[in-house]
């Protein structure tokens, strides 16, 4: 066992093809196939290469953790021969005028040891710090930077201990959902055998594994290593691709299932940290890290999951426009690099601004062929299936964005996946509202961990549970919220005119643009869970409902309640209604949309005499109707919080004619009433395009009322934007709406790409 816990502050690794650590993470990430295996150098040519290799790693390792030049920096160094390793160990530290010991070990030896070769130098004080450095005869290696892990340190993760069998009876279980099986695929039953013992059921951890064979190699297991250090620090549980080999070994050892087959997200849920594992069997050895280290954030821009982008164009005419199109059809890969660090084709103060959505360069010209197809047509509106854009009436002028926030039941199972990656920086930057992101993102709920493709069974299950705990989905729902708002707004500069929610999306909208103080995320999700209001009263056994039954004079026959959606006029619906004491219209959706609710016999009646098409709500809470005003109080004080001025954006609410008032009790109290009172959301789509709302951007998941605002605005001047699609990644969906915001001429900051853009080197 290592005698002092070990933080891992700094890394660089090139494996499989992968040439640096961003290409070896997002592989890891997105399950891409490796490129063809560099094969093995002979021993003559190793001599030469592998000094170079380990300088280059061991530099770009120093660099990350922002190690000053020189210092007492002891190197420890892995080769395939224990004497070149001597050698690249000496070698190392003088280039980069290191003060520290060096010592040299054969891979086969640094397998075992390197946690004790680490900590001896950092124990005995002869170096501040350590710089691990392995490579192989195949151009890869790994560089790791380690120091004593101290309170408030920052770095990748800590590696906690190192247990060695035979493994103590008495140990306490090891609390881990991410293990990575430093073993060939011929010893996952003794691995099963072992971690079954170490982490008893139900508590299975997901596990993954180097992909096909390339663990057997020199550097198995250092990539190991990488992956449980990336999985804490970039927030996810890889997944294991469906036709790695790995994984019909793992079938027939009946534990195919507990490797994931996509990528999971994985956030802290409370104060325990988190712990991912390293386990080998020959000899039988675990190393278990934990994300104790403060996260160190390795980029300020977005962390791209696809290759897609928007290549933004601007031109002062068509003509001018059309000469643009053909240099980007003359070197489409020119411009996909240029647009992958935020650049901009074209003059700034051009009259036509197109997005062009691409992934490559085939793409971007089939995209470019597309507009010049609509340019010969003369038409000067485009809006592809990949989601490029062009329009010649814009409508993003001054005062026309509006920030729109989905109701509190928004969020679905697999919600924008990889949201947590893309917006890394600014999930960062949340830390300070919560201890629990786990849990105000819902995260073991909306991303179940799946062997293959969930089926149809599988996402009911999901959706029945996320049902039964309205608390925890209304908590998600916002927390999406706050992340989407902070990434446009931080990351992309867009600063909306005017905001206004769905039903409890308004709390939504508070939270989000500041209003409601941050810090306090943690007491607000314990009040929402703890309060019955959610539990017991307006969900659940629906207490509230059945006392207003036991109030009527004639109480229906079989108690209940139904939330529909009625495509149908709310004139036609309201007339249709020949009990209002039992059936109410709860919420007007849109010209021909309403939701109705109240005893289920009544709205089986009213569907029949109507006629129309309906669809029954997932989510059977009560809600602006009559049932929840004995719950006003309660939504008070739900609603009672500290707020913060704001001058912008002006602030709509369905509560009330003007613009909401943001004072602390005002808020509580309308908030209160717009709950439990009926709502017109056209109305208020209407009161905010008459505020000068043009551009209407859906911050949040689901992208409903994209639609909504669509119906209602027909025939006017409008854009409606959804971030989020179901079905579509986070990424795809984020470049669609960037660049139909920038064909309508919003002002965007695109350098929040920065240079690491994912680049596609994915085979079939």
């Amino acid at each position: 066992m290592a005698t002092i816990p070990l933080a891992v502050i700094g890394l660089a690794a090139r494996f499989g093809g992968f040439g640096d650590l961003d290409a070896v993470e997002a592989a890891l990430y997105d399950g891409r196939r490796r490129p063809a295996e560099p094969s093995e150098n002979t021993a003559a040519a190793a001599e030469t290469a592998e000094p170079e290799t380990a300088t280059a790693l061991a530099r770009a390792a120093l660099t990350d953790c922002r190690a000053p030049a020189g210092g007492p920096i002891a190197v420890l160094a892995g080769a395939a021969d224990a004497g070149a390793a001597d050698g690249i160990a000496a070698l190392v530290s003088a280039r980069l005028r290191l003060t520290g010991p060096t010592r040299g070990r054969a891979l086969s030896v640094l397998r075992t040891g390197w946690p004790d070769d680490a900590a001896e130098p950092l124990r005995s004080g002869t170096a501040a710090q350590v710089l691990l450095v392995a490579t192989d005869r195949r151009g890869g290696g790994v560089a790791f930077v380690l120091a004593p892990a101290t309170a408030g340190a920052t770095g990748y993760a800590v590696l906690e201990e190192v247990v060695t069998a035979p493994f103590p009876a008495t140990r306490p279980p090891l609390g881990s959902s991410h293990v990575e099986l430093d073993c060939p695929p011929s010893a996952l039953d003794r691995a099963a055998a072992v971690l079954d013992a170490l982490i008893p059921a139900p508590a299975r951890p997901a596990l993954g594994a180097v992909p096909g064979r390339a663990v057997e190699q020199a550097l198995g297991w250092a990539e190991a290593v990488v992956r449980a250090v990336l999985a804490l620090r970039g927030n996810f549980i890889p997944g294991t691709r469906a036709d790695d080999p790995v994984r019909a070994t793992a079938r027939q050892s009946g534990i195919e299932r507990r490797f994931p087959v996509a990528p999971r997200p994985w956030l802290r849920g409370g104060r325990e940290p988190r712990r991912s594992a390293v386990l080998a069997v020959e000899p039988a050895r675990l190393l278990v890290f934990t994300d104790t280290a403060v996260p160190q954030p390795r980029r300020t821009a977005l962390v791209p999951t696809t290759p897609v982008t928007l290549v933004a164009v601007r031109a002062a005419d068509p003509s001018d426009l059309a000469a643009r199109l053909d240099a980007l059809d003359d070197d489409p890969g020119a411009a996909l690099s240029r647009a992958r660090t935020g650049h901009v084709e074209g003059p700034p103060a051009g009259a036509l601004h197109l997005g062009v959505v691409a992934a490559d360069a085939a793409q971007l010209r089939a995209e470019v062929e597309a507009c010049r197809r609509a340019l010969g047509e003369g038409r000067l509106e485009l809006s592809t299936p990949r989601g490029s854009a062009l329009t010649g009436r814009p409508l993003g002028g001054a005062g026309s964005v509006a920030f729109m926030y989905p109701g509190a039941f928004s969020a679905y199972p697999g919600a924008a996946r990889n949201a947590f990656r893309l917006f890394e920086p600014t999930l960062h930057g949340m830390a300070a509202m919560t201890s629990d992101p786990a849990g105000i993102f819902a995260v073991d709920r909306l991303y179940p961990c799946f062997s293959g493709r969930p089926t149809a069974r599988e996402i009911a299950a999901t959706e029945r549970a996320l049902a039964a705990e309205p608390s925890a989905l209304m908590a998600a729902s916002m927390s999406y919220a706050v992340l989407f708002t902070r990434a446009l707004r931080e990351v992309f500069g867009v600063r909306p005119a005017v905001a206004f929610g769905y039903s409890l999306g308004e709390s939504s909208m508070l939270r989000a643009l500041g209003v409601w103080a941050a810090p306090d995320a943690d007491a607000r999700m314990a009040e929402l869970r703890d309060s019955p209001l959610f539990r017991t009263r307006l969900s659940g056994p629906l207490d509230a409902v059945r006392e207003y039954w036991a109030r009527l004079p004639e109480p229906p026959a079989r108690p209940g309640w139904e939330v529909l959606v009625l495509l149908a006029a709310p004139d036609e619906v309201r007339a249709a209604i020949t009990a209002p004491d039992r059936t109410w219209i709860s919420i007007i959706n849109g010209p021909r949309e309403v939701v109705v609710c109240g005893d289920p016999g009544g709205c089986a009646k009213l569907v029949a005499r109507l006629g129309c098409e309906h669809v029954r709500l997932p989510y059977q809470q009560v809600l602006h109707a009559p049932p929840a005003e004995s719950e006003l109080a309660a939504f008070v004080t739900l609603n009672r919080n500290v707020t913060t001025a704001v001058d912008r954006p002006v602030f709509l609410s369905a509560a009330v004619a003007g613009p909401l008032e943001l004072e602390a009790e005002s808020v509580a109290h309308r908030l209160a009433e717009m709950s439990v009172r009926h709502l017109d959301f056209r109305a208020l789509v209407e009161r905010a395009h008459a505020a000068g709302a043009r551009v209407f951007v859906e911050v949040g998941p689901a992208g409903m009322l994209t639609r909504l605002v669509e119906a209602t605005l027909a025939g006017q001047d409008h854009v409606a934007i959804p971030l989020d699609r179901k079905g579509v990644d986070a990424q795809s969906s984020l470049v669609r709406a960037l660049s139909r915001l920038h064909a309508h001429h919003v002002p965007l900051d695109l350098s929040g790409w920065g240079s690491g853009h994912a680049t596609d080197t994915r085979g079939g």
